[in-house]
């Protein structure tokens, strides 16, 4: 309470200051901005050597950028919000602007405050809730094929680009491990041709013939006793960085410990190919968020700053010195240089649009329920995929689409 206390006076004293400094002119930015951004050394350096390219552009304008250890940052951008404080803009998560803009606590993004053609649609769909902008999109977190191999394996052999070259890794004994939990699984879904989760009309739509193909593979190589299939992902991960492991697929989060931990043999490649479509789970990403109690002054400020970020020189700063995936697409990554972000910048492409607003949490629940009865035979795979549809038809009611479902009428009176 008391970091809260004083990081919410300090808020408080910056924006008396910016009051007190600010000036408004067409041609001439003035004033000061706060900037909140995930803590970490690696941050500190890129952010400080953006905002000293932003300062020598804009003189008169003051950035004070504060790092914030990501696992606080939304409570904290949520508590100093509402008591009126907190920062202008802030480096968030895509996954937080349904709630934040249903609660008041960001802006939708000005029309033109960014070139929107430096992102693919997937990007921009991904930062968009209610048919409005909400975020400027900032870097990518997509999931990754992680490989270690023993340090003493040379030459390296290729990662498996497909599924069936998976299993023959895991045929000739090397051992991969997958995470059963429903989102983190969803990549299955659509290598099997899963489409996006909203349709034109912005209702849910999944697609059962896809859920019902990937279940079955589930459920046809659970036996394999070199992949194990598990929702327990913290014994998963222990597993990839004691190095009993040579395959996992992994979230983003996960990236930065193994990097500390298996720097000399980590490889990160894109998913493995389904038998129908490239794999990809829903796009999570770093955005630009806008604090929507700000100032004209300070909106004209975070505006600009926000136009400066994503331009390529920012961008590069972040992938020399986090790693980023830039969320710009005009910026090209030397795959000899950085192969791990190219690959994630592979993988990215083929996620699906983020569908803010969704009961993430509930569909997941129902989800895991639906593989967790096929995996252990409780249900076959049809009876299983027919109450997931009834399950989330009734969860989301008009907002679903129902097309695909018309077979799970049986379900029906029972």
């Amino acid at each position: 309470m008391k970091q809260t206390y004083l990081l919410g006076l300090i808020t408080l004293l910056l924006l008396a200051l910016s009051a007190c400094q600010t000036s408004a002119d067409e041609n001439t930015l003035s004033g000061t901005a706060i900037l909140w951004y995930p803590a970490g050394v690696n941050e500190e350096r890129a952010i400080g050597t953006i905002l000293k390219q932003f300062a020598d552009i804009n003189p008169a304008v003051r950035i004070v950028a504060v790092p914030i250890e990501e696992d606080e940052l939304a409570q904290r951008f949520r508590d100093t919000v509402e008591q009126g404080l907190g920062p202008d803009m802030v480096v968030g998560l895509n996954s937080y602007i349904g709630e934040w803009a249903d609660t008041g606590l960001i802006r939708p993004v000005l029309t033109d405050t960014v070139n929107l053609t430096l992102f693919s649609d997937t990007v921009v769909h991904s930062a968009e809730y209610q048919n409005q902008l909400y975020g400027v999109p900032l870097a990518l977190r997509p999931q990754a094929l992680l490989i270690n191999h023993p340090v003493e394996t040379t030459p390296l052999p290729p990662p498996p680009s497909t599924l069936d070259a998976l299993l023959q890794q895991t045929d000739a004994g090397e051992l991969a491990l997958l995470n059963a939990n429903f989102w983190s699984a969803y990549w299955g879904i659509k290598s099997f041709g899963g489409n996006a989760l909203l349709d034109a009309d912005g209702r849910v739509t999944f697609s059962a013939d896809a859920i019902r193909a990937w279940l079955g593979w589930l459920k046809q190589t659970q036996d394999n006793p070199n992949l194990i299939i598990s929702r327990d992902d913290i014994a998963l991960r222990n597993l990839f960085l004691e190095g009993d492991s040579t395959y996992y697929i992994a979230d983003y989060e996960f990236l930065p410990d193994a990097l500390s931990v298996l720097t000399d043999t980590l490889q990160i490649a894109a998913l493995p190919v389904g038998t129908v479509s490239r794999s990809g789970s829903p796009l999570i990403m770093e955005t630009l968020l806008f604090n929507a109690e700000s100032s004209d002054t300070q909106i004209a400020i975070t505006n600009a700053l926000a136009r400066f970020f994503v331009t390529a020189e920012p961008q590069a700063v972040l992938l020399r010195l986090t790693a980023r995936v830039p969320a710009n697409r005009l910026v090209r990554i030397d795959s000899r240089i950085y192969p791990a972000i190219a690959a994630l910048q592979t993988q990215a492409q083929a996620a699906t649009p983020y569908p803010n607003g969704l009961p993430f949490a509930e569909i997941e629940a129902i989800g895991n329920f639906m593989i967790a009865n096929v995996l252990s035979d409780v249900s076959t795979v049809d009876e299983a995929v027919c109450q997931f549809g009834e399950s989330v038809k009734f969860l989301l009611e008009a907002q679903f689409n129902q097309t695909g479902w018309q077979h799970c009428q049986w379900l029906e009176g029972s």
